[in-house]
């Protein structure tokens, strides 16, 4: 029977070319049909195949250029091949698949079964065949890491924190138990925020632990956990490897490892690489104790790597080192503890084209130690190209590239710097002083630079940005890329020289541009940065940052036609700082126009289209919790703080051009006026204003602060500019604690130039804060066709073009959108009016709309505190383009009352209108209150009473037919209306009264028990 088989169409195209040559033959592998004892002639056939990797390896040495070697689909080959032959340019040998199903698989897993339990949850494995520690552990097709101590779970991801360390190799902390004895176990030490460094254990004596000298030496203050030892076992799936004894032994706790499928590499390296001109395709590699396909001998060219899957690999799913003419495509990598595609030393003319790589290094102590380890591709040998790749989920940096002749173009990158930080979506580094030529980095997306400040100093920092050029790297464009939703900066230039910044799009980013000149390199020069789209999407994130030890600003470089948009703040955007001396000698923020004016930058460049109000101010308090803020007679409560060393005087002037008494601040380094105010709640918002004016244009920086909060968590201060004509200010503030010694700060940020402030107030409010997700979409499209994406309602860019239906993206093309409307709604709807008015102890509630199309309903929503709402009532639209009218009356209001609406779309999606408050009028009702029912049983013997009262405090009284005080309550009530029940299922039969305690009314209900 004649066996038919799968050729793709590049198999046939290399055999195809391959027939010219005589000497080119076809050799078959199957597992499930092979035989070993073939002859070579026989395994020309594919159905009667070899059926080993080791017949493979033996036969090696007979091939030819031009050769191909076929694995049966569907098989799986355990071991390893390593390549002896080398093929010739034009004839390559060739390794790929033939049949049908799944692709051929070369593991280097073992299965293991036959388990002991060792106790406490730990059971051991029978003594396995293995090249070299065991790296890889996959149960039921999910990989875990060895066991740790403490476990990742623990505060600060396990990290125990480096209390004092000796440069003799020991680290002294009073966390480590000293019994048992960690000796041959493994340190993990996060040395600095991008080195993860594994030494072994050397000594464990007290509190002390001795380990062999590091790639990096650690810094007090920073991280480190034990592994590699069987005490570490106390979580499913945590394992330890015993090397003298060839066991594995995991932590299974009180399930059986019977029913699990539990698979340990122990293959090194599945497919060696010695020669030249090879191609590998269609194949997969799983299970690899350290590398999936491994070239490290140099002097070689000419490998592709096409169509491939290479998963759970110990160390790095690829590396290659020194061989030029690489070329990996369309490949799926994995799921590898330390880097996905590693390319080293001079392997020069590399293509990396249309890969998907995912969950690279994300294993922290799993990977390697010292530089260039947890990356998603690796490569700073230059004459490059890098497309179109998918890289995701990445423990360090996702792209890392160096050398002259790059091109990085249409990469989608996304989740990286997830256990290490100081790096970067897509990240370069040079260090020395080189000139490097033509690097191109373009139309690229990179989201979600996460962060990792978990083992480090500084706990509430986030060090990683999405496109980072690093010391001293020179000539790159980067251009027409789109980067967003990131921890830090969007695109960060540390010492560089000759950047050209063009048609990005950077969204939503603490900072969206960042440029810093330090010690560690050259001055930054040459930069241009020209016509670039830049959004933060939250009023706390900056636009531009730039910090500098030489107050060259001016000598970075240009700055031109940009837009700067912070739509719901758009004033202060753009930060520079001037540090040098150990001191700032500036540190200030501009607006577009002080950044333009000051610094003659950003000719041609915007601000936002359009802006929208950071919040909605509800109800504020009359009370004023700083009392003399006025300042009518004197300025008692305020005075002025300043550093040691430094002087700040404070006074009262009887008149300025504020409102009479104000108090006049000359401040110096660092000085604040400071003013002691009431306790702070944590479940309050509070609004602060006030006057001020000055000498000549300043910067102030306004906070709320107490000696009882710590820095971690606390929303940013506020900054603005004053100068010498008066303007109000007003800010909004919550903080996550409560505060019995709190303050207003005023710090004066850049100068010593004279101040006066008045008419500051402090007050409790209830606010609504601004969602941006209802007003700013952000849309980006990842793949190589056009796409259009619905809206529902209307939207505009940057540049003011209208989008109504929806918007088409070009391949790799983003869009920041900015909600277009009138009124207050962003839905298809527009609310024209929402009121109330209480009249006769209730009240109406009304709100009128227009253009209703395609919209579900309103929710009319009441809460007692402007915090906690519940839904009083359900009402549908009126679908039509004209306008309509809608009435609720609440028949049971409170003291004071809160309402808001609920616009609900039909596909689920809502706003809510401002919130209005109605004090009641029922002062006319006080204390009337009603009692049911009247005929009280055994059965029934609940007695409930209605009743309104502006005081917290009621008695209830009941007394029989002689007058005689029989019971007395005191329920727990609020203002307003009140609902109380009283069981007097005691209470003997017969007729009773019962009285309210209030003076004015003394109303008496009477009420009769029966059995």
């Amino acid at each position: 029977m004649r066996s038919c088989f799968r050729l793709n169409l590049l198999t046939l195209t290399i055999i195809l070319v391959l027939s010219t040559s005589s000497k080119a033959t076809n050799y078959y592998f199957s597992n499930s049909t092979g035989n070993d004892t073939r002859t070579l002639t026989q395994a020309q056939s594919p159905s009667t195949p070899f059926k080993s990797l080791a017949k493979l390896n033996q036969i090696m040495g007979s091939l030819q250029s031009g050769d191909t070697i076929f694995f049966k689909r569907g098989d799986q080959f355990y071991g390893s091949i390593r390549v002896t032959k080398a093929g010739k340019d034009g004839a390559p040998i060739v390794f790929t698949d033939y049949g049908t199903g799944s692709k051929p698989v070369i593991s280097g897993f073992t299965n293991v079964s036959n388990w002991r339990s060792v106790g406490n949850g730990i059971y051991q494995s029978p003594p396995l065949s293995h090249e070299s520690d065991v790296n890889v552990v996959v149960i039921n097709g999910v990989q875990y890491a060895m066991g740790r101590y403490p476990n990742i779970n623990a505060p600060n991801k396990g990290y125990i924190r480096i209390n004092n360390l000796n440069q003799n190799g020991a680290i002294t902390n009073i966390e480590i138990p000293d019994v048992p004895s960690w000796k041959g176990a493994e340190i993990v030490m996060r040395s600095n925020r991008w080195i993860i460094d594994r030494s072994e254990i050397l000594n464990h004596s007290g509190s002390t632990i001795t380990f062999s000298p590091p790639k990096y030496w650690p810094n007090v203050g920073y991280g480190y956990f034990l592994q590699n030892d069987i005490k570490t076992l106390d979580q499913f799936g945590e394992w330890y490897f015993h090397p003298s004894t060839s066991r594995i032994y995991v932590f299974f706790g009180n399930e059986s490892p019977n029913n699990f499928t539990t698979q340990v590499s122990s293959v090194d390296r599945l497919f060696q690489v010695d020669e030249s001109h090879i191609v590998i395709q269609n194949l997969t590699f799983s299970g690899a104790n350290k590398f999936g396909i491994y070239d490290f001998l140099s002097n070689t060219t000419d490998l592709k790597i096409d169509n491939c899957n290479i998963s759970f690999s110990g160390t790095d799913a690829v590396l290659i080192q020194g061989r030029p003419n690489v070329e990996i495509s369309n490949c799926h990598i994995y799921n590898a503890n330390n880097n996905g595609i590693n390319l080293r030393n001079q392997t020069y003319n590399s293509k990396l084209l249309n890969n998907k790589i995912k969950n690279i290094g994300t294993f922290p102590g799993m990977g390697e130690s010292g530089d260039g380890n947890y990356i998603g591709i690796y490569n700073r040998s230059g004459k490059m190209v890098i497309e179109n790749n998918s890289i995701k989920n990445i423990g360090y940096n996702a792209l890392d590239f160096g050398g002259n002749q790059v091109l990085i173009k249409n990469n989608f990158i996304d989740s990286f710097c997830l256990v290490k930080d100081d790096g970067g979506g897509i990240y370069t580094y040079t260090g020395q002083v080189l000139q490097n030529s033509d690097r191109k980095i373009i139309g690229n997306i990179v989201l979600h630079a996460i962060g990792a400040p978990e083992g480090t100093t500084s706990l509430n920092k986030r060090p990683a940005e999405g496109i980072y050029l690093d010391d001293n790297a020179t000539n790159v464009d980067i251009i027409s890329n789109t980067i967003a939703n990131g921890g830090r900066l969007g695109i960060y230039l540390h010492n560089t020289r000759d950047i050209l910044i063009e048609k990005n799009t950077i969204f939503n980013n603490q900072t969206q541009i960042g440029l810093k000149h330090d010690n560690s390199g050259d001055p930054i020069r040459r930069t241009l940065v020209r016509d670039n789209i830049l959004v933060s999407k939250d009023p706390s994130q900056m636009i531009t940052w730039l910090y500098t030890i030489k107050d060259d600003v001016a000598q970075m470089g240009e700055f031109r036609d940009n837009n700067y948009s912070r739509p719901l703040n758009d004033d202060l955007v753009i930060h520079h700082q001037y540090y040098n001396n150990g001191e700032y000698l500036k540190n200030s923020m501009y607006s577009l126009e002080g950044w333009q004016t000051t610094f003659n930058k950003d000719a041609g460049s915007q601000k936002s289209p359009v802006t929208f109000r950071p919040y909605s101010l509800n109800y504020m308090e009359d009370e004023n919790l700083f009392q003399n803020g006025t300042f009518d007679s004197d300025i008692y409560g305020a005075y002025c703080w300043t550093p040691s060393g430094t002087s700040c005087e404070e006074s009262w002037v009887s008149s300025t051009d504020l409102d009479g008494g104000a108090i006049r601040i000359q401040p110096n380094a660092g000085s604040s006026l400071r003013m002691e105010i009431n306790p702070l709640s944590k479940t309050k918002q509070y609004i602060l204003r006030f006057s001020a004016i000055a000498e000549k244009e300043k910067e102030l920086e306004i906070t709320l602060a107490s000696e009882q909060w710590t820095e971690s968590g606390l929303p940013l201060p506020k900054h603005i500019r004053i100068d010498e004509s008066r303007d109000e200010y007003e800010f909004l503030f919550s903080y996550p604690e409560n505060a019995s010694r709190p303050r207003i700060e005023i710090n004066s940020v850049d100068d010593n130039t004279v101040f006066w402030i008045d008419n500051i107030e402090l007050k409790e409010a209830i606010a609504t804060v601004t969602s941006p997700d209802n007003l700013i979409r952000f849309e980006y499209n990842a793949s190589l066709s056009d796409t259009t994406i619905e809206l529902r309602h209307n939207y505009i860019d940057v540049h003011k073009q209208l989008f109504t239906k929806n918007i088409t993206l070009e391949p790799f093309e983003s869009a920041v959108l900015l909600r277009k409307f009138t009124g207050i709604s962003v839905l298809p709807v527009e609310l024209i009016e929402f009121s109330s008015e209480a009249k006769d102890c209730k009240v109406l509630v009304q709100w009128k709309t227009q253009l209703e199309t395609n919209f579900s309903h309103y929710e009319l929503e009441k809460s007692e505190d402007g915090r906690n709402f519940t839904k009083l009532v359900q009402m549908p639209g009126i679908i039509s383009t004209g306008s309509h009218t809608y009435k609720f009356v609440d028949k049971r209001p409170k003291s004071i009352n809160y309402y808001r609406l609920k616009m609900v779309d039909l596909d689920g999606t809502f706003i809510y209108s401002d919130i209005i408050v109605q004090k009641s009028d029922c002062t006319s009702y006080l204390f009337e209150w009603e009692v049911s029912p009247t005929l009280l049983s055994d059965h029934n013997p609940e007695l409930i009473s209605r009743i309104y009262t502006e005081s917290d405090k009621l008695t209830l009284s009941i007394f029989d037919q002689l007058g005689r005080t029989i019971k007395i309550l005191k329920p727990l009530i609020q203002i307003g209306w009140n609902t109380i029940k009283w069981d007097l299922g005691d209470l003997a039969p017969g007729l009773y009264f019962i009285h309210n305690s209030n003076a004015l009314r003394k109303k008496t209900y009477r009420f009769f028990k029966y059995n």
